[in-house]
């Protein structure tokens, strides 16, 4: 584990201690002090009465007094105090993700009145530090053998105190951050923060799904479907191997792996479910994809197969258990539903282990594996397409997975199908209404069937459901629910309802890939960006500078537009080659580094014009910086 700064900094564990002071430039009155107030009715608390606001001063705290702090950002970690009173005298401080609203209402989830802090979601967890002073001078203190997931912090004394200061000490396994991404919208960069701070919280020891409160589990469906974008924004290779060590201990004899680990059997239920328990196929596949390293596969392969093998094989076709779908999908998520993402994800193990297989020289299971997805392919038509071409079921999680994965007859259903989805996102207000299954996958399938446009429109969304609607309501991470808390409503569900989750933060791995154009080949010879493709798929309403640091160097990639003219701007370092494919409405519209695509060569200008496909550019490059100015349309 290490420490983070609040600005990224990191220090070894065993270090001086990193902190997190509360932000003054968001929140001049970031530490208040109050009393607290009687309900109006039994129906409502009232508000607290503000006896005074300071900055970085040190503070005063009496008994029946309570001291609020809000550190900016939520985060894990505990606080760090300087404090000086009698000897004897006992401090509490209670933790807390978000304040109560709306003069307190009971109705909307409140537990305590307006702008005091809210920590019901934290269920049976105490979230409590108490401290004794020893009197006698200052002294400095900071929990060691527990954390919290937490923003604002309340302190209450038994005696008279001088608090000299109170910062935040953040706890992560985040090594390093390996990705970067900006655009021109504060409210989509306050979203990459988010899904930034997501990751460092719950990639703590084991990937959690939450921080805060009697949980903190390693729940497989979530490390699956943000493993890519982890990757992107951090090194995650060593962690996510780690995690994969807890889940092959974990595995059943059956071949069946858990919705948890490393401790397994989450009420006895969660075994060998749709999208928890393929995390054994999808997390190892997306560490060898983007590291290049096939001992992932290697030290694997045995528990694969027998997930697949024994535990898949012994379903008949229907795949993994029915548990929980598209978990907190705004759609229906009945059986039939579920039993078509069974199937799917079943075709989509098949297609992995096929690749992995490739990779490490097993030629007879690679075409195994081929065949068997073939087989789920025609299971899944002849039990769920319709004679028109379309699904029985017309979800967008569904047809999401149809489409990913290719589970059609032909190319007349395809695209019935994707009509049946983009109808579907239109008629629900251009939002989407997945889940934790769907989400990961709807922006890349959007731009796999050249809708990239609509990725983006669901992207800048603000309305519920959305990525933005939490920045909308001062999230600083990503949060379980999209409507964990909102406006008409207040809190959610008590009985799960976190403000610092990271699977809908999975929409990460798009903006790096789909954004920003920055992939790596999953060709054998190219995995871990030893082959770089660089495929933007650009849209005027934003614009993206990023950059990932891969095993080979620093690869960039920054896309403007300006008076309708497009100009995006790359780097790729060395010991690398790449492809790149620049949407344009033809060869005569894109000038390269000052000059016509035809007038390149691979020695003199480290670029090559390949030719036109589907409206792409494609170009073979080298090593580089390379400039394209082009108009699309």
């Amino acid at each position: 584990m290490v420490n983070k700064e609040f600005s990224g900094t990191i220090c070894a564990w065993m270090g001086s201690p990193i902190t997190v002071r509360a932000d003054r430039n968001r929140d001049p009155q970031s530490v208040t002090v109050y009393q607290g107030a009687t309900g109006a009715n039994g129906n409502q608390y009232g508000k607290i009465n503000v006896l005074k606001t300071y900055g970085d001063e040190s503070f005063t705290l009496n008994p029946g007094e309570t001291a609020l702090i809000d550190f900016g950002q939520n985060f894990a970690g505990w606080e760090a105090f300087t404090v000086e009173g009698n000897r004897g005298t006992v401090l509490t401080i209670e933790h807390g993700e978000i304040l109560n609203d709306n003069n307190g209402l009971k109705s909307r989830g409140n537990d305590g009145p307006e702008g005091s802090i809210y920590n019901a979601n934290y269920r049976s967890a105490a979230a409590t530090t108490v401290y004794t002073l020893a009197g006698g001078g200052k002294e400095s203190y900071h929990p060691a053998f527990s954390f919290y997931g937490f923003r604002y912090i309340e302190i209450t004394t038994t005696e008279t105190v001088t608090i000299h200061s109170v910062d935040g000490q953040v706890v992560t396994s985040v090594e390093r951050d390996d990705g970067f991404i900006e655009t021109s919208d504060k409210d989509v960069n306050q979203l990459i923060s988010n899904i930034r701070w997501g990751q460092y919280s719950n990639y703590l020891s084991i990937p959690t799904d939450c921080p805060q409160r009697d949980e903190r589990m390693g729940w497989t469906a979530d490390t699956q479907v943000f493993a890519e974008a982890g990757m992107y924004m951090a090194f995650s290779k060593s962690f996510l191997e780690k995690f994969l060590t807890d889940l092959r201990d974990s595995q059943r004899a059956d071949g069946a792996y858990p919705g948890t680990t490393p401790t397994g059997n989450y009420g006895g239920a969660d075994w060998g479910g749709t999208g928890w328990a393929d995390a054994g196929i999808i997390v190892p596949y997306n560490l060898y994809v983007h590291y290049g390293d096939t001992a992932v596969i290697e030290d694997n392969w045995k528990a694969m197969k027998k997930y697949v093998d024994s535990y898949l094989g012994a379903t008949g076709g229907r795949g993994p258990r029915n548990v929980w779908g598209d978990w907190l999908a705004y759609e229906s998520n009945d059986g039939e539903i579920q039993d078509m993402l069974a199937v799917a994800f079943y075709a989509w193990d098949a297609l992995m282990m096929a690749e992995m297989a490739t990779a490490i020289g097993k030629d007879t299971d690679a075409k195994k594996y081929l065949e068997l997805y073939e087989t789920e392919k025609e299971y899944f038509i002849d039990k769920y397409v319709k004679e028109n071409g379309q699904l029985k079921r017309g979800e967008q999680s569904v047809c999401l997975y149809a489409l990913f994965l290719n589970l059609v007859p032909n190319e007349e259903s395809f695209e019935a199908i994707e009509k049946q989805l983009v109808d579907n996102i239109k008629r629900k207000g251009n939002r989407l209404q997945t889940g934790f299954l769907g989400t990961a996958i709807i922006l890349p399938t959007l731009t796999k069937i050249g809708r990239s446009d609509l990725a983006y429109t669901l992207l800048l969304q603000h309305d519920n459901p959305s990525w933005l609607y939490s920045v909308d309501q001062g999230a600083t991470t990503i949060w379980e629910r999209w409507n964990s808390y909102t406006i008409e409503n207040g809190f959610g569900d008590v009985g799960m309802n976190s403000f610092n989750h990271y699977a809908y933060g999975a929409v990460a791995a798009w903006m790096f890939d789909s954004m920003a154009g920055i992939n790596t080949s999953t060709d054998v010879n190219g995995v871990g960006f030893k082959k770089i493709v660089l495929a933007p798929q650009p849209d005027s309403r934003l614009a993206v500078k990023a950059s990932y640091e891969s095993a080979y160097g620093t690869i960039k990639a920054e896309s403007t537009y300006e008076n309708s003219v497009w100009t995006y701007n790359c780097s790729l370092p060395a010991n690398t080659t790449g492809e790149i494919r620049i949407p344009a409405a033809g060869a005569d519209y894109c000038i390269v580094n000052g000059k016509a695509p035809a007038d390149l060569t691979l020695e003199a200008d480290g670029l090559a014009f390949k030719g036109v496909e589907n409206g792409v550019l494609v170009f073979e490059a080298v090593s580089g910086s390379f400039s394209f100015v082009t108009r699309i349309g």
